[in-house]
């Protein structure tokens, strides 16, 4: 058994709502089940903490049993259980997540792998509850929780270039499907500004999108032990239901349904227990409060033991 500690700060000089530390308490436990058979189970404990937003703070607890099958010389397969559940002591975010996962890994030659993986998760949300319809301008309930479906593919391809050095190509296909529903004050309304009685409406599938990803990384060793990796990528998300807003927070007339593309960079050295990491991200979006550029310089600390 292995098991290891990661601490990473996350600090803003503007804008620094999201200023961030996280912990995570990990293990890695193998047993080798004969010639074949190698059963791997992986637990995990996260704890975030946002200072400039307590509200937000949250403990996610993990667990990954997966079953090994050696199924030829250059051919293995794993497939495994996937249970997550995650709380936020001041806030009604509290999920949990019960998966299968999949994946076959092929050698095509020395310095050459593919991989196929794939995910089924389903998601509840015990504290958020569905809205049922629209009485005197205001949304009422229902008893019915919010869920989600998620599901990804993913292909990769590893090439090495040297015994230190080599590059993967990633192509992931996601797709979340979610009940949840949205309350709509009307097109020129908010919450705080409801003039307009009778435009009001719900919007299903507020959550559900699909995203296809491709992406590149780089990676090389040096002599001191050091290592550098560097990645790029560019996502593309459809929204089936969730409409975009403008700057002042409005509808954009007539509808437009989300949708946002994405190029993110990212650099990262790391020696021993240290690990020194730069992205710059650019998501464009019809919906303004997801138009924005954002680069992070982060520091984190890991001690296997």
């Amino acid at each position: 058994m292995r098991t290891h500690y990661w601490l990473g700060i996350n600090g803003f000089s503007q804008y620094n709502l999201e200023n961030e530390t996280a912990h995570l308490l990990a293990a890695t436990i193998k047993q080798r089940l004969g010639d074949l058979f190698e059963l791997d189970i992986n637990p995990g404990l996260n704890l975030y903490y946002m200072p400039n937003a307590t509200v937000y703070n949250s403990n996610r607890f993990y667990v990954l049993p997966t079953l090994k099958w050696y199924m030829f010389d250059h051919t293995t397969f794993s497939s495994g259980y996937i249970y997550e559940k995650t709380t936020y002591p001041d806030y009604n975010l509290d999920n949990q997540t019960n998966g299968m996962q999949a994946k076959i890994s092929q050698e095509l030659s020395l310095y050459t792998y593919l991989e196929v993986s794939g995910v089924i998760q389903n998601k509840t949300y015990p504290e958020r509850y569905l809205y049922e319809g629209i009485s005197g301008g205001s949304p009422t309930y229902r008893n019915d929780i919010r869920k989600d479906t998620e599901n990804f593919v993913q292909l990769a391809l590893s090439q090495n270039l040297t015994a230190k050095t080599g590059f993967d190509l990633v192509y992931n296909y996601g797709q979340l499907n979610s009940n949840e529903n949205y309350f709509c004050w009307g097109p020129e309304q908010y919450e705080g500004n409801n003039t307009t009685i009778g435009d009001e409406r719900i919007i299903t599938d507020y959550r559900s999108y699909i995203n296809n990803k491709y992406g590149a990384d780089f990676f090389t060793g040096f002599v001191d032990n050091s290592s550098l990796l560097m990645g790029a990528s560019y996502t593309t998300k459809d929204y089936s239901g969730q409409l975009a807003k403008d700057e002042n927070d409005k509808i954009r007339q007539p509808d437009q349904k989300r949708q946002d593309s994405q190029t993110f960079i990212s650099v990262s050295w790391s020696k021993d227990i240290l690990l020194l990491r730069y992205s710059y991200e650019i998501n464009n979006s019809n919906a303004a409060l997801y138009n924005y550029t954002n680069s992070i310089v982060s520091l984190s600390i890991r001690y296997l033991f």
